[in-house]
């Protein structure tokens, strides 16, 4: 998923972790092997970028740095999540995305024991031009002629010849433009074949929607539509 196809920078420090307090459920600065998110670093920062939404900040400035910190439980949990320094609307959403991160980091370790441990992380963004904001929160939603059903029945029609041993489904995502295009088009899920069918349906359909708006002017804006065939 895209939501942060508008040009923004995010960019990661160094992660280390901090002194705790108490002895039972005491968070370390010296492990033997610190905590480790499922694919790196490098993972976890696709994790946040998918989920930021700069559409929610509305700021003058340029370049936005706040100083994240989290604790990684024993059991791969995180917890614990605030936002030292920046600005307020800014820090409310690095914690939000923080928290809506579900996958189970590999805790930091002693002894061959898992430890509680603590993180830091610098989090700094360069805000995109107006231009080229996409909107997932809006006040009036995209819509297709004739209504999102219509834009289904479309689909579904022309997948009349298509033949699975086996349920697909797949979500689509995509860009309504603010000239009402659909771009950018992405699939999760289902079966090879049934992507590549979907896709040269929605690229073959010519009806242009009528763009989401903010603050009554269009905007372009993400949509999300799962599709099911049995």
């Amino acid at each position: 998923m895209k939501k942060l196809i508008l040009s923004l920078i995010l960019c990661l420090g160094f992660c280390f972790p901090m002194k705790g307090q108490d002895q039972e459920n005491k968070v370390f600065l010296k492990v033997e092997e610190v905590a480790k998110f499922p694919g790196g670093i490098k993972a976890f920062r696709e994790s946040i970028i998918n989920e930021f939404d700069v559409a929610k900040i509305k700021v003058n400035e340029k370049i936005l740095r706040t100083i994240i910190k989290f604790v990684i439980e024993k059991n791969g949990r995180i917890s614990n999540v605030h936002a030292v320094g920046g600005n307020d609307e800014f820090k409310k959403e690095a914690v939000r995305v923080i928290k809506t991160i579900r996958k189970r980091w590999v805790p930091a370790k002693i002894n061959g024991k898992s430890v509680r441990s603590v993180y830091k992380m610098p989090i700094t963004i360069q805000m995109p031009k107006e231009d080229l904001l996409l909107y997932e929160t809006v006040d009036e939603v995209a819509k297709f002629p004739g209504g999102i059903d219509a834009f289904r029945n479309i689909i579904f029609n022309e997948l009349t010849g298509f033949k699975s041993k086996e349920k697909e489904e797949v979500l689509i995502v995509f860009v309504i433009e603010k000239n009402g295009n659909l771009t950018d088009v992405q699939l999760i899920g289902g079966s090879d074949k049934f992507r590549e069918e979907i896709l040269n349906v929605i690229y073959s359909i010519d009806e242009k929607w009528i763009p989401a708006k903010v603050k009554g002017e269009y905007v372009s804006s993400l949509y999300k539509l799962p599709i099911v065939l049995r």
